[in-house]
């Protein structure tokens, strides 16, 4: 199960699409970096200028990965081939797995991969998404993804 800082009270997230690969015929692996809503409207969104990453410290962010999922399911959790684009920013429901359209796999962006600890995965279940900032809105991104690019969203 997710800590108490990376869990969102609405189960809603905002997500930076890091892949969005065709595997195949009408299916893909998509990943997103995701934040809890609540924490993104609190520390980027509400405030008068955006904070800088030493103001708002640690962002409680999570990859969220779905491997190998067909067009037609991408569909029915409400998003379009056209928007399955690299580092656009979707607003994603979640549920436990047995109410959700699809289910994917969710880890600590920064756990050590090469390291000795073993690294946990849990899974996650999608139940939409939508496009609230398409690529090329916001400026180009070249690090770890939420830390460097929530004041793009924030501004906009």
């Amino acid at each position: 199960t997710m800590d108490k800082l990376h869990q969102s009270p609405s189960n809603q997230y905002y997500g930076y699409m890091e892949r969005a690969e065709p595997v195949g015929e009408s299916i893909y692996t998509l990943t997103w970096e995701i934040t809890p809503k609540e924490w993104v409207e609190q520390n980027i969104l509400s405030p008068e200028e955006v904070p800088t990453p030493e103001e708002y410290g640690v962002v409680p962010s999570l990859h969220f990965h779905l491997e190998e999922i067909e067009l037609s399911t991408i569909e029915e959790i409400g998003l379009s081939e056209d928007d399955l684009a690299e580092g656009s920013w979707f607003l994603i429901s979640v549920s436990d797995e047995e109410s959700s359209v699809v289910s994917g796999l969710i880890a600590d962006p920064d756990a050590d991969m090469g390291g000795e600890g073993e690294i946990e995965f849990d899974r996650l279940g999608l139940t939409s998404a939508q496009v609230v900032l398409p690529i090329g809105f916001g400026p180009e991104i070249t690090g770890p993804i939420t830390r460097l690019s929530f004041g793009s969203l924030g501004q906009h």
